[in-house]
């Protein structure tokens, strides 16, 4: 799939059969592209959700390059950030399995 195409590549690149077949996903969540700022509704990927048995999401932050990390503008963009990744993990959370075990890489980054 296409970097931002998001969710919306999921029929184009995958037939039904094969996604029934999927129990191991890595997934990137940037803050851009065509969903960043939207509310989630992973209703395609539903399905697919539910039947894996691992769950790689890479969460990669704002980029703070020459900006200074206390300023407001950087502030807010994290803040920005932090919410509505919140609102996608948890509607990713809510159709996992219970033994779906999940791996969240955020390149060690921690807020300062």
């Amino acid at each position: 799939m296409k970097r931002d195409q998001g969710w919306s590549g999921l029929k184009e690149h995958f037939t039904e059969v094969n996604t029934r077949k999927l129990r191991k996903i890595q997934i990137v969540i940037q803050p851009c592209g065509l969903s960043y700022g939207r509310t989630p509704n992973y209703t395609p990927w539903s399905p697919i959700l539910a039947s894996l048995t691992k769950l790689s999401i890479v969460a990669q932050q704002p980029l703070s390059a020459h900006i200074d990390r206390n300023a407001p503008c950087f502030q807010e963009r994290m803040e920005t950030w932090k919410d509505w990744l919140r609102a996608v993990l948890q509607c990713i959370a809510s159709q996992l399995q219970n033994c779906c075990i999940v791996e969240v890489d955020d390149d060690e980054k921690g807020d300062k």
